[in-house]
């Protein structure tokens, strides 16, 4: 493993902020008003951001939108278990279960 294989990139996207669409702007500002605890300017730096990290989706390594809380939470719980059962993760377990013939 690398030092770099210790971590992931993932987004996790509000509903709105799947694609860039006139649409898409539209229901961001509606839910961030909504809220009534952004100013002006805090809403327009929250979307600018929102808009760059889906520009370059193809860095991250999943996308979870965030339609639905539950199964978001489940996504994500999803992600980390297959994260944590990778090979690169287990082959010193793998490697010693095969020296200690355990493995059958």
């Amino acid at each position: 493993m690398t030092p770099h294989d210790d971590f992931l990139l993932l987004i996790l996207s509000s509903p709105s902020g799947a694609g860039k669409t006139t649409l898409t702007r539209m229901l961001l500002e509606r839910r961030l008003r909504g809220r009534a605890s952004e100013t002006e300017e805090t809403m327009r730096r929250r979307y600018a951001v929102a808009e760059r990290e889906i520009e370059h989706y193809a860095l991250f390594d999943y996308i979870v939108v965030n339609d639905d809380v539950q199964r978001a939470f489940d996504e994500l719980r999803s992600i980390t278990v297959a994260e944590r059962a990778r090979r690169q993760r287990r082959a010193r377990l793998a490697e010693a279960l095969l020296r200690a013939g355990r493995v059958s």
